[in-house]
């Protein structure tokens, strides 16, 4: 499933912004490989707490509504949930397409009309 909220944000701005957060600038060692091997070896949600994009950390600062949207995704059965490169567009992994198509009602009637929301296959 795709989020986007209606607005953007500019790149160079998340890029600045990543000076206030040395710990998402650097990451941890071996990350990559971690969710390699879990995604080829465990199930979906053990992998999905392995996604990271360091350009998280300014944007959910400023825009707290995105983090809001990825723990509404992960308690209505996402298995991973992180924003797309530098924003604003979220996705979500679902164990299949039917649940993501079920979940796009609910969002909306929890977050307005004006969000737009796509849910595709694999």
């Amino acid at each position: 499933m795709l989020v986007h909220p209606g607005f953007g944000i500019a790149t160079p701005w998340a890029y600045q912004q990543l000076a206030r957060f040395p710990q998402a600038v650097n990451g941890r060692p071996g990350r990559a490989r971690e969710l390699i091997a879990r995604l080829q070896s465990a199930d979906l949600a053990t992998a999905g707490a392995e996604f990271y994009n360091s350009l998280e950390a300014p944007a959910l600062e400023k825009y707290p509504l995105l983090e809001l949207f990825q723990e509404f995704l992960r308690a209505n059965g996402a298995a991973a949930t992180l924003m797309s490169g530098s924003g604003s567009t979220t996705f979500a992994v679902f164990p299949n397409q039917a649940a993501a198509g079920a979940l796009v009602e609910k969002f909306k009637s929890r977050f307005g009309q004006a969000t737009w929301l796509a849910v595709v296959g694999a």
